[in-house]
């Protein structure tokens, strides 16, 4: 604690010392108040950059080890939330002060391949069997033209302010939501940075994708994966979308 108050004493006198210099060569306090606000905005800016790189980084070598790829997101648009950023922790998981998880969509990916991965790493059941890609075709996001990114909240189950909302009125309130390869491909990861599952007691209805029979997936995480098909006007408790900016 004594360390704590010499640091933000000498920050303090820091800058005084700064408004004091200022002062000499003309400048007024509301004019040095907004060049300190300028540099301390300009700080968080780069410290927030420096995380998503590293959270990128991350991610790359998730594709590499496990399809053998080296995607490049580099021209790939960050999403901000209403306030203007998104905050990442460096390894990509969440904590008390960060609140989303970034997940970079390379080109080329689809729901089957993805889960193909899946069934190596841990235990799989699909209602669709494992052609994903023919039933389940209509996503709101799809990586067949180039490489997105999306971000979500760093919970382990999917949101609970989302609970007994089914998909048909996610679609009436306009919320953008994860689509199934999106949720997979989410799981994939989680597992291979921590060797766990997500939704163990709950489902994430994927309400971004509909299957031939207009259906709606929901992925759930008890005892491995297993991909289920809801009927779009169905809510439940157990049962929530995970929303993505």
């Amino acid at each position: 604690m004594y360390r704590e108050n010499a640091h933000l004493i000498s920050a303090i006198q820091f800058v005084e010392e700064g408004r004091e210099l200022g002062n000499r060569f003309g400048f007024t306090d509301e004019e040095l108040k907004q060049a300190f606000e300028e540099v301390f905005r300009v700080r968080a800016d780069v410290a927030r950059f420096v995380d998503v790189q590293n959270v990128l980084a991350n991610w790359l070598k998730f594709y590499q080890e496990v399809f053998n790829e080296a995607p490049d997101f580099s021209n790939c648009v960050i999403p901000v939330d209403q306030n203007g950023y998104c905050t990442i922790p460096p390894d990509g998981r969440g904590s008390e002060t960060t609140h989303y998880w970034i997940i970079p969509f390379a080109k080329g990916m689809a729901a089957s391949r993805i889960w193909q991965k899946c069934k190596e790493c841990f235990e799989c059941w699909s209602y669709y069997g494992d052609d994903l890609d023919g039933v389940v075709s209509i996503h709101e996001r799809t990586a067949e033209n180039g490489n997105y990114v999306i971000c979500i909240h760093d919970c382990v189950e999917a949101n609970w302010e989302f609970r007994n909302i089914s998909a048909r009125q996610i679609k009436k309130m306009k919320f953008a939501t994860m689509t199934l390869p999106e949720r997979l491909l989410l799981e994939l990861w989680y597992f291979w940075k921590t060797g766990k599952n997500l939704d163990f007691q709950i489902s994430t209805l994927c309400a971004g994708s509909r299957d031939i029979n207009v259906k709606v997936p929901r992925v759930g995480g008890f005892c491995g994966v297993s991909i289920h098909q809801t009927p779009p006007g169905e809510s439940r408790l157990n049962m929530r979308v995970r929303s993505v900016v």
